[in-house]
């Protein structure tokens, strides 16, 4: 028969092939020798008339050498395991769901068939290995202490395999086996078989596990004796030498599983004790005198016990110790700020920094230099945070009203809990720099390339200046000929503004700019030229002068006006110029100069080579303004060429910070604060790595009371609520921001001061939410917002992520260390239907070892511990692979069992240490069980299948008021 369960069907067995055809019914006594046959009958094209019958032999146990380790899907406990369950059994899983009973050499009776394994569960004292090259298995030897708990009950060998499938695969039990072959030949991974062990284990004990043959047969041919005369039902058990084809290795732990665990638990109200230490200020040092009446403060941990009636929220600074503490710190604090604005530091830095090397690090050296060493006090927790170097000497009345940074500074419980994360830090340090230098590998990256963008800057600036910036706009030109057509000047190109103006073109030729080179022969000859008639001294004209000239009638010719060189009568009077030699070939070819200008007389007339007048051109300065636009005839066909424009155009497009910038962005990806401007002005890249481990645990390898003082006053196997502290986790990671961006500064590591580098006090990997992306849910897990976002004028304990309240679930037992897997939520439970709704699950975790568990809430403590509340804790266990045994048997038998989910180990007979379904004694007959004991192995396997296990827990059960004064009077 089959049992259907809510999630599994077992079958007693299964046999698929000429196996279902074996007729011999299974009897451990039968004589018969040899195989086992079938009769088959053989119908040649389907002809009605009678066909041809053979007896087939069919293979057995005898034959069987081996088998192939891939048939083994699982086994339970792994091999290896260190603490498992007593009492629970062993077993072997394997992926063919009729191999159990493949090679049985019988036919089941009443439903019941031996397989032709069998487990061996042996202590480690009780065989031998035995190595022979005449076996054709590996074997052992069994010793004769073992002999007596080695085999299971010989006629109840069947009871111990069944078939699981899944249970829409048999519909119904007459038709099961029909069903589960239709079935299994669709998805051959809908079911399995299993073989389990019937052996008690002991706590504490190592075992072996082998998987050996259950009849003589096979385990004659594994060791190579013949077996022709051994009949082929004859059971192997009670030999001493067994081969096996597979085997492994555990040891059981204590007697316990998890429903004797979670059974054990109880709620229990938290010691107002717990949480809270006092701390003895009576001698602090730095000559701070604090009187009799303020020798204690209080030192808190992270969690608190739940407000009662009686007991309102701990504020810092509310004891006298701390407030007789606080006026005795300020000037202490504040002294390195006040040395650093007043000391002889602030007048001479060189003497300052000489003082310190000399006198602060190696004690020698001029007396007179020791008043420089900087002042060295206890840190001031948040400075660079809130901007401040100095706390106010000012205290209000009631020192509650203080803000965080004063508070944290000031009240000595907060103080602790700061320089807690201080040390954590320190005694982490290598850890977490390297964490953090591993965060900024492009970083670095990219400040070196910034370096090198910033050193080709430079250098292109002093080229610049050198060889462009230093020349006039019309050498520039020249100079710049090929680029003018990719440099932008107003809406058109340098090329094209000159082709559309009265700039000569032809000056900026190759030709004609190796021809005027500053050293060619034509300079040479300009330079010579001497003025005739004149009493001065000669007229040096230089290469620059007359480009100029050339380039820019209003920079020497002043007294012609640009608009006018284009007219008609600029065209009539250049014919006169023509008769000029070569070298001034230029000025007559651009007709820049009207001839008729050269009626006027001058005063000193000047004379080139050959003779050939020219005008003396300084003379026609005198002559600025004279003639106007108006009254030249005719409209001007070109625009005027401003040279001192295009020459800014042109500087501009060869500017270093112009083309680096274009490469910066290129090769950086650059926002924010490190966007560019337009002088290039990039500092060196900063980033504030964050460390996103929850750092609570290194705070308990420090030492676990610091995060719960007292915490053994919390009861063994107890389950308790509490409250977080929400100060004293805000202090503690202000502590480790404030001493990890010291370590990095101290270290050259690119970080800005006021960067928040630790945000998680508690472990939130655990916590789950499909809506958020990984980045998303980080965010929303952090314990204190960013430190350079605290308001400065809130107090300690108000910079949590969210204003949800929470409260700490607390349970102390074994039952989390064996199965730290266990589901545990809080629900809401009608009292009529029990119907469970309104789930919340944990949102963080923590381990304090070695069995206290801590369990964060987003619940209000209120409103689940009311008296009328319908809020449980559920303490469930994690549902995976089915797992088969009995209960732990209590210390006394109480009433006998109402149903198989409640027998127990003092249920049930033994016979040499193995379960005997014949002697229970009674306790085993429960009526109205789906399953009945004794039946089949699907029966056997309904009974001995193991339900997960949940326990609900009232909420309002775990909390009483507690006493509030934990201080010893003064």
């Amino acid at each position: 028969m089959s049992n259907p369960l809510a999630k599994y069907t077992f079958l007693p067995y299964l046999r698929t092939g000429l196996a279902a055809s074996i007729q011999v019914p299974d009897d451990p006594a039968a004589p018969a020798t040899g195989r086992v046959t079938v009769d088959v009958e053989v119908k040649i094209n389907n002809d009605s008339h009678e066909g041809l019958t053979k007896q087939v032999n069919l293979i057995g146990p005898g034959d069987i050498n081996g088998i192939q380790l891939k048939a083994i899907v699982r086994t339970s406990p792994p091999t290896g395991t260190q603490n498992f369950e007593p009492n629970y059994f062993p077993f072997i899983e394997f992926f063919e769901e009729d191999f159990l009973w493949r090679y049985t050499p019988a036919a089941p009776v009443a439903e019941k068939l031996r397989p032709w394994l069998f487990l061996l569960v042996l202590k480690r004292e009780e065989f031998s290995y035995t190595a022979s090259l005449e076996h054709a298995l590996p074997a052992i030897k069994i010793n004769p202490d073992g002999l007596l708990h080695a085999f299971p009950q010989g006629d109840e060998h069947w009871a111990w395999a069944h078939v699981q499938a899944n249970p829409d695969l048999v519909p119904d039990a007459e038709n099961s086996t029909t069903s589960l072959h239709e079935k299994l030949a669709a998805d051959p991974r809908s079911a399995i078989c299993r073989l389990m062990g019937s052996r008690q284990l002991d706590p504490y004990t190592q075992y072996s596990v082998f998987l050996a043959p259950a009849f003589e047969a096979g385990r004659l041919t594994g060791l190579r004796i013949p077996n022709d005369n051994t009949p082929i039902q004859q059971s192997a058990f009670g030999a001493d030498e067994f081969p096996y084809y597979y085997t492994f290795d555990f040891s059981t732990g204590a007697n316990e599983d998890f429903e004797s665990l979670v059974r054990d638990l109880q709620p229990q109200a938290i010691d107002p004790a717990v949480g809270k230490e006092v701390l003895n200020i009576s001698n602090p040092g730095l000559g701070i005198s604090v009187p009799a009446e303020g020798r204690f403060a209080s030192l808190q941990g992270a969690l608190l016990p739940p407000l009662g009636e009686n007991e309102a929220p701990w504020v810092p600074l509310d004891d006298a110790g701390a407030a007789a503490l606080a006026p005795e710190l300020i000037p202490i604090l504040n002294e390195p700020a006040k040395h650093r604005e007043n000391g002889p530091a602030a007048q001479n830095p060189t003497a300052s920094a000489e003082g310190l090397f000399i006198n602060g690090i190696f004690g020698t050296g001029n007396p007179a230099h020791a008043e420089d060493d900087p002042a060295v006090a206890p840190p001031l927790y948040g400075e660079w945070y809130t901007d401040r170097d100095r706390l106010d000497p000012s205290l209000p009345a009631n020192l509650a009203d203080l803000d965080w940074f004063h508070q944290l500074n000031l009240d000595a419980g907060m103080r602790a809990a700061a320089g807690l994360g201080a040390e954590v830090v320190r005694r982490n340090q290598q850890t977490y720099v390297q964490q953090c230098w591993e965060q900024v590998g492009e970083l670095l990256e990219a400040n070196r390339k910034i370096r090198q963008i910033q050193l080709g800057r430079e250098a292109s600036e002093a080229m610049l200046n050198k060889h462009l910036r230093n020349q006039s706009a019309e050498t520039l030109l020249a100079m710049t000929h090929k680029f003018h057509d990719r440099i932008p000047a107003g809406t058109n190109t340098v090329r094209a503004k000159t082709r559309l103006s009265v700039w000569p073109v032809t000056i900026a030729n190759s030709n004609v700019r190796r021809l005027l080179r500053p050293h060619g022969p034509i300079n040479k000859r300009l330079a010579k030229i001497e003025a005739q008639n004149q009493s001065t001294a000669s007229l040096k004209v230089t290469q620059r002068g007359l480009l100029s000239r050339l380039g820019n009638p209003n920079d020497d010719l002043v007294a012609v006006k640009t608009w006018a060189i284009s007219t008609e009568q600029s065209r009539i009077a250049i014919s006169e110029l023509r008769a000029l030699t070569d070298s001034v070939a230029a000025l007559a070819s651009q007709q820049l100069i009207p001839s008729f200008l050269y009626s006027f007389s001058f005063p000193i007339p000047l004379l080139i080579s050959n003779n050939y007048l020219s005008l003396a051109l300084n003379s026609l300065r005198y002559y600025d303004g004279f003639f106007d636009e108006a009254m030249w005839p005719g409209t001007p066909v070109s625009p005027p060429f401003e040279a001192q424009e295009v020459q800014t155009e042109i500087l501009a497009q060869f500017s270093p910070l112009r083309r680096f910038s274009l490469r910066i962005g290129a090769m950086l990806e650059l926002g924010g604060d490190y966007a560019l401007n337009s002088e290039l002005e990039l500092p060196t890249l900063w980033t504030s790595p964050q460390l996103d481990a929850p750092t609570y645990a290194p705070l308990v390898d420090l030492s676990a009371n610091y995060l719960l003082p007292n915490m053994e006053k919390i009861p063994d196997n107890s389950v308790s609520i509490m409250r977080i502290n929400r100060s004293f986790m805000e202090a503690y990671l202000a502590g480790m921001n404030h001493e990890m961006v010291r370590e990095l500064m101290w270290r050259e590591f690119p970080t800005k001061q006021q960067g928040t580098i630790f945000r998680y006090f508690w472990d939130h990997a655990d916590f789950i939410d499909s809506s958020l992306s990984e980045a998303e849910r980080l965010l929303a897990t952090r314990d204190i917002l960013d430190m350079e976002n605290w308001d400065s004028t809130s107090k300690m304990g108000a910079h949590a992520q969210s204003a949800t309240p929470d409260m700490v679930l607390v349970i102390r037992g074994e039952l989390l260390r064996k199965y730290p897997n266990t589901v545990i939520y809080a629900a809401m439970v009608d009292p009529n239907t029990h119907v469970i709704s309104g789930q919340s699950y944990p949102v963080f975790t923590a381990k304090v070892d070695p069995d206290i568990v801590l369990l964060g809430f987003a619940l209000d403590e209120a409103v689940i511990t009311a008296p009328d509340s319908n809020w449980y804790f559920m303490l469930q266990e994690r549902p995976g692979e089915p797992r088969f045994g009995l209960d732990v048997a209590p210390d006394e038998l109480g009433t006998p069992p109402t149903s198989f989910n409640e027998l127990s180990w003092g249920d049930v007979g033994l016979s040499a240490g193995h379960l005997d379904l014949d002697h229970a004694d009674g306790r085993t007959e429960i009526a109205g069980q789906v399953a009945t004991w004794g039946n089949t192995a699907a029966d056997m396997a309904h009974i001995f299948y193991q339900d997960p296990v949940r326990i609900a827990i009232h909420a309002p059960d775990l909390v009483t008021p507690p006493v509030s004064n934990i201080l010893p009077q003064s």
